[in-house]
């Protein structure tokens, strides 16, 4: 399995390709699970085929409540499904019924394990993951002390955890707030 980078997205999302460089997968070549691209390609890729899928559309109905990971400078990456992070992600032996989105961050120093962390909403909670990495996860929070993660431990994330680890990469974790419905009634 090639692991290469769209030309152009950063080097945090990746996608899976064919024989010949440059050129990405087609969807209807493979399952829909294991073509990992970022949100901007998916949505552009099913809708120059009309595919049955995740669009843009869809997200945004669920966007008001759903988190999301700011890596650097990248745009932002919906918790809509797991997301495991890493020097090479891959898809865990076991995995759940939804796959998880692979990201892909530098790791000049090899600092960062090839799956280091998977970060999932649970509800309306953020849960953070250690994948059993060498070097581990620090979790920052607003006024909490550093938390280092053990390997296979987990822990809650809050809106504004910064998740750390390794080669200076940090992950934001953003966190909407929740919609307020207004319930009027009419008194007679």
């Amino acid at each position: 399995m090639n692991i290469a980078l769209e030309p152009d997205t950063s080097d945090t999302v990746v996608s899976h390709r064919t024989a010949k460089r440059n050129k990405p997968l087609e969807l209807s070549s493979v399952d829909a699970d294991t073509v990992i691209m970022s949100s901007r390609q998916i949505d552009r890729e099913l809708s120059a085929k009309s595919t049955v899928g995740t669009t843009s559309s869809t997200r945004s109905d669920n966007q008001a409540t759903t988190a999301s990971l700011i890596i650097g400078s990248h745009e932002p990456i919906l918790l809509d499904r797991p997301t495991i992070i890493g020097r090479k992600p891959a898809v865990p032996r076991i995995a759940g019924s939804i796959a998880p989105r692979l990201v892909m961050v530098p790791s000049p120093a090899r600092e960062i394990s090839a799956s280091h962390v998977e970060v999932t909403q649970v509800g309306s909670s953020v849960v953070v993951r250690d994948l059993g990495s060498a070097n581990g996860t620090a979790l920052l929070g607003v006024g909490v002390s550093r938390r280092l993660l053990r390997q296979g431990e987990t822990a809650v994330a809050l809106d504004g955890t910064i998740i750390e680890i390794g080669d200076e990469i940090q992950i934001v974790v953003r966190i909407p707030e929740p919609t307020k419905v207004e319930i009027v009634s009419e008194q007679t």
